[in-house]
């Protein structure tokens, strides 16, 4: 389970937290930025270990994008990039 944020200061980005798997310490953030007119995904970053690809992406991003798509409608309405 993680929670969505969004900064109205930056309406163009979304971020989750992620707890590592392995490590009860250490957890891990992810940062979607979205195109705001088209509402797509312009670019991600990651701070786990693999999360700076130059190519693709790491499991967490790819598991993220799809549930900021399916549960879009739990962004604040008041959010520019809610549904």
């Amino acid at each position: 389970m993680f929670e969505v944020q969004a900064d109205m200061h930056y309406p163009d980005l979304i971020r989750v937290q992620f707890q590592s798997r392995h490590s009860k310490m250490k957890k891990y953030d992810a940062t979607v930025r979205f195109a705001s007119e088209q509402q797509t995904v312009k670019e991600w970053y990651y701070t786990c270990p693999t999360g700076l690809r130059k190519l693709g992406c790491c499991t967490h991003i790819s598991a993220l994008l799809p549930h900021l798509g399916v549960n879009r409608a739990q962004i604040p309405d008041s959010h520019p990039l809610s549904a």
